[in-house]
């Protein structure tokens, strides 16, 4: 759809947000099953998108050249991406969320028919089940923990299937929710444990901030976004992939009500500075398009 951008005459400003830089043309981890086992040669994955990735790159540029064209990334981390898969400065122009559902929701059963979890019984991950959003190693962290994983996304059922093996092999209860009502995710999340994230190189990072709000612990890999969303041990965790026994002690940290209101009460600090209403990004956009100068 970049390429869309040629037909708009120059003289139209014209604002790209990127969420991020085609991960499957720049990075394996989308052609990776869901242990991280190639899905096919990545060498020859990686030459066959070439020619893509060429057209993606002179799609980008061209706008980058216009004198009313501007990109802006929607993190500081994809701010980095962009300049490394394009060689360009962009802006920031952050997402925007309604943080409120998760400060004052969540009264309705997380599945109907069932009752309701107890608190730290259970952790939850959001993302489909997949090798980019770390889903396999999320079941090697819980090992032993004694605690229930609430996947948040569904997935294939082939991966589901390979997922639920994995689990029972470790003795790792497992439940996945395909599908859930804003209401019932919140109420899910509200009972948590923790909500963890073993996403790779994730965008932006707006699980941590969805959890912070709901006064859950965010137990982050140290990776990408989030460590623009979590401040280690003040507003949340930010951990090594693979050090299950950092991660291990972190979900025991997150069981104590104190650090809980700590965590959560600067989570929500941090969230009100970084402007993610929709007036902070409307105001932000205008400055960008040269709109407020206008007015």
């Amino acid at each position: 759809s970049l390429e869309f951008a040629a037909l708009v005459p120059t003289y139209i400003p014209l604002h790209y947000h990127c969420l991020e830089p085609h991960r499957g043309l720049y990075e394996d981890v989308l052609h990776r099953s869901l242990d991280g086992t190639p899905k096919q040669n990545l060498t020859l994955t990686h030459m066959l998108l070439s020619k893509q990735r060429r057209r993606d790159q002179n799609a980008v540029l061209r706008i980058d050249a216009q004198r009313n064209g501007h990109i802006s990334a929607n993190s500081v981390w994809i701010k980095e991406r962009v300049a490394e898969v394009y060689g360009i400065e962009a802006g920031v122009l952050l997402p925007t969320v309604d943080l409120s559902v998760w400060e004052e929701g969540g009264d309705t059963p997380a599945q109907e028919g069932s009752d309701q979890l107890e608190v730290s019984d259970y952790v939850v991950t959001i993302g489909t089940a997949s090798w980019v959003k770390g889903s396999w190693e999320t079941i090697e962290m819980l090992e032993g923990t004694g605690l229930k994983l609430m996947l948040v996304g569904g997935g294939s059922p082939k991966n589901l299937d390979r997922l639920r093996e994995f689990a029972y092999d470790l003795e790792v209860e497992l439940e996945v929710q395909p599908r859930l009502k804003q209401e019932q995710l919140v109420h899910l999340v509200k009972g948590a444990r923790a909500v963890v994230s073993l996403a790779r190189n994730e965008p932006f990072g707006l699980t941590p901030i969805e959890a912070q709000a709901a006064g859950t612990p965010a137990l982050m890999v140290d990776e990408g976004g989030f460590r623009y969303t979590v401040e280690d041990g003040v507003s949340g965790r930010l951990l090594p992939r693979g050090d299950w026994t950092a991660w291990r002690s972190a979900l025991e940290q997150a069981a104590d009500a104190d650090v809980r209101a700590k965590w959560s009460n600067n989570g929500r600090a941090s969230i009100a500075k970084m402007g993610l209403r929709p007036d902070d990004q409307a105001a932000k956009l205008a400055q960008i398009l040269g709109l407020d100068e206008e007015e």
